[in-house]
């Protein structure tokens, strides 16, 4: 066996645990949820990655693809982008993977969030693996998402009956509350199902003690821990949401 076929036999880590969730981990640890606007979170969301992983923006071969076109208009008139698709750097021949991620700051709004759900559930999209990230001070962000989780559920479920949200989208909902604590909203879907079938975990915390160690890890242990868990969960019949 030569090196190149070992290293495509391997077991691929997954691109969320090795980038995107340190990314995230970053991007609420720096900052305080201050944003002129979606632009500015994109920014930084990218500028944390390139911390993490060189992008090599600007080559021929970029790791990061910003705005890569969808399949399908999910209702807008046009066709949609994925804010963030990430290329896998596996060495095998004509390896297409991936994670795509969709970035959403302070929208409050189910059409946006169904929108931007659509693009990851499409399986005509089919990504391997899919992250919502939803970031802002709306006290009802997480009622936003979750309403426009069932409605672009509806939207291919309409359309085939038969339809499951797709194993390996994960949705991510942190909030600044007032006296600036963070609380993070997570779920996983490790099997196909339904939204009723997916089970949210909440982590709370104070900002300033996010600044330390002991916050990140809790924060990296939620996002990570949570998931076998829910994964279980999932598995389970005759569950619903928390």
């Amino acid at each position: 066996m030569n090196m190149e076929t070992a290293i495509c036999t391997q077991p691929m880590r997954s691109l969320f645990e090795t980038l995107v969730k340190p990314t995230i981990l970053t991007v609420l640890n720096e900052g305080q949820g201050f944003y002129r606007c979606e632009r500015d979170l994109h920014h930084h969301f990218t500028v944390c990655l390139d911390r993490i992983r060189p992008l090599h923006l600007g080559s021929r071969e970029p790791v990061l693809h910003t705005e890569r076109p969808a399949i399908a208009c999910y209702g807008s008139g046009r066709h949609g982008n994925i804010d963030f698709f990430v290329a896998d750097e596996s060495h095998c021949a004509g390896s297409q993977s991936g994670v795509a991620v969709e970035v959403n700051w302070n929208y409050n709004d189910p059409l946006k969030a169904q929108r931007d759900l659509c693009k990851l559930m499409d399986p005509k999209n089919a990504y391997a693996e899919a992250v919502y990230f939803a970031y802002g001070r709306c006290q009802d962000l997480l009622t936003a998402v979750q309403a426009g989780l069932a409605r672009a559920f509806t939207t291919f479920a309409e359309a085939e009956p038969s339809f499951l949200l797709p194993a390996g989208l994960r949705i991510i909902v942190a909030v600044r509350q007032r006296h600036r604590e963070l609380v993070i909203h997570s779920t996983f879907v490790g099997e196909p199902c339904a939204p009723s079938q997916l089970f949210w975990s909440d982590l709370r915390g104070e900002n300033r003690a996010a600044q330390n160690d002991g916050a990140v890890q809790r924060i990296e242990e939620h996002l990570t821990v949570r998931e076998d868990k829910m994964t279980h969960f999932n598995e389970e019949p005759d569950r619903t949401s928390n």
